[in-house]
Order: structure tokens, then sequence, then C-alpha cells
């Protein structure tokens, strides 16, 4: 039942990000993503945090059942405000009307695969965090329940406000700078490298306050990246490809989510503990860094077939 659960979810989320991009790159100028990316990635990183810190303290009174009831719940109350303020309208105007890109056509651009190869990294970390991270804590820390999720709210909480954070400063920065290649290469690149590193640095650091600490530095530099990966994407697709470039990438992406959680178990059941685990994300998520750096071309509208007469 719980497979399938998933299974379902699964279902209805795919719909999201392609969507959230479409939306985006239609309603808002490029100075204006990165908040608005910015503050979808606080609403994914939040959610986590409420649901690490109250489905911890909830699960040791009432038991994991209750739980789902009622966070499974408490998470419909949103569609009533989606619906009554949801964006409508052509959007933006564009200055051409060009074709949507086929599904070929995006897989031929160099830049395509430097997005899809730097989310799928940057997803491996996250998917270790909110499957692994709870188990590493209670099981490798010693943490009780309640301190697990007291420390495992607090890293999420961290990221929420990261990502509203850097997405406000990469818009400012594209503005000051009129140069959306740098910001947005060294805002994701740097982040993932951070990320990598301090990450790794959480697993080495035998104190256990230090570690926590790193382990919330880890999840801000996660959220240097967060917002603008998605704002990379909305800039090289254009409003018009921005859905069907959006969903390969989260598709690459959520591979991410299938192989990290397996791998990771494989780990821990051949090794007893958690090192090469640490390692290996870590490395994985440098890959990611080297993606956005070198793999993904200038940051710039592609250049996509022009409708006829248009």
């Amino acid at each position: 039942m719980l497979l399938t659960a998933r299974l379902l979810l699964g279902i209805g989320e795919s719909v999201s990000y392609p969507s959230y991009n479409k939306i985006i790159a239609k309603h808002f100028q490029a100075s204006q993503r990165g908040r608005a990316n910015g503050l979808i990635s606080a609403g994914w990183a939040g959610g986590p945090a409420l649901g690490t810190l109250v489905g911890g303290l909830l699960m040791a009174r009432v038991g994991w059942r209750a739980f789902f009831v009622v966070m499974g719940a408490a998470s419909l109350l949103w569609l009533f405000p989606w619906i009554k303020w949801m964006p409508r309208g052509p959007g933006l105007a564009s200055t051409k009307a060009t074709m949507p890109a086929s599904i070929l056509e995006i897989l031929l651009q160099r830049s395509a695969w430097g997005t899809f190869a730097g989310l799928f990294c940057f997803n491996y970390l996250w998917y270790f965090l909110i499957t692994w991270l709870p188990f590493y804590l209670v099981r490798q820390r010693g943490f009780s329940l309640r301190t697990m999720s007291l420390v495992g709210g607090a890293a999420f909480l961290a990221l929420a406000i990261s990502v509203v954070t850097f997405g406000w400063l990469a818009d400012r920065w594209i503005v000051a700078s009129n140069n959306p290649t740098r910001v947005l290469k060294t805002l994701c690149g740097g982040g993932l490298a951070l990320a990598s590193v301090s990450f790794v640095v959480v697993f080495l650091v035998a104190d256990h306050t230090l570690a926590m600490a790193v382990l919330i530095f880890s999840c801000v530099a996660l959220g240097m990246c967060s917002p603008n990966l998605w704002t990379m994407t909305q800039i090289l697709a254009g409003p018009q490809t921005a859905g069907k470039w959006a969903g390969l990438e989260n598709f690459c992406g959520n591979v991410a989510g299938i192989v990290a959680p397996i791998i990771v178990g494989i780990i821990l059941e051949r090794t007893g503990q958690f090192f090469w685990a640490f390692a290996m994300t870590g490395g994985v998520t440098l890959l990611g860094a080297t993606a956005y750096i070198f793999l993904v071309g200038t940051v710039e509208p592609v250049k996509w077939r022009e409708q006829p007469g248009g």
C-alpha cells in the first residue's frame, strides 16, 4: 500500500515542475524569476522542515498512521487559494513568436544535458537528506527521535530560508551585472561545490554540535543552487519550451530519487556504516557543480524555430 501511495503521489506531482517553469517563464521577467523560483523552492524545503519536526514529535506520541492522515489532509488546503489566484491569460508579450521545440531539438542542446546532469546530482544529495538523514541521526549519531526531529527540521528550515535569500540575490545581481551566465553559474556551481564538501565533513566531524552546524551550512549552500537552476532553465528554454525542457530535466532529476536511496541502502548493507554513502553523495554533488560550470553554455535564450510569419 505504501508503494502504491508513493506511485500515485509521483504521478500527481510529476506535472508540478514543468507547470511551474511554464508559468514563471510566461508571467515573470528574467529579473524576477529568482524570487519566484525561490518561493517555490522554499515550499518544498519548508514542507520537509515541518514534516520532520512535527512528524517526529507526532509519531512519538500518536504513531505514524495518525501522522499520515493529518499531513495528507493538511496538504490539500493549498488548493483553495490556488484555484482563486492562479495565473491566467497569455502572460508577457514575446518579441518573436517561436515554435515550441521538439524533444529531439532540446536533446541536441549541450546546455540541456548540463541542466539534466546538474539536477540529477542536486537531487542525489536532496534525496539522501529526506530518505536517510533521519536514520543516520538516530542510528549513527545516537539521537533520540525528538532530537532528530529538531535537528532535521532546523536543517530543512535553513534550506528554505536560503533559497528565498539567494533567489532574491540572483535577481539583484543579474540586474546589476547584466550577466546571467556569471550569476547563475556562480550560484549553481558554487553552491553545489560548497554543499558537496561540507556534506562529507558532516560525517568526519565527531562533535555532534559542530557536525550539525556543518550540516545546516551544507543545506544553506544547497539553497544557493536550488532556485537558480530553474531560472537557468527558464532563460535557456524560453516561454514556449520551458515546460517541455523542465519535464525532461525533472525526469533526470527524479532518476536520482530512485537511485540514491537504493545505492545508500546497498552501501549500508555491505559496509555497516555511512562513510562511503557520504563520500559517494559528496562526489556526485561535486559532479553537478562541474556540469553547471562547464557543460552549460552561455545562459541566454536558445534560438528555436520561428513560427511561420512570426
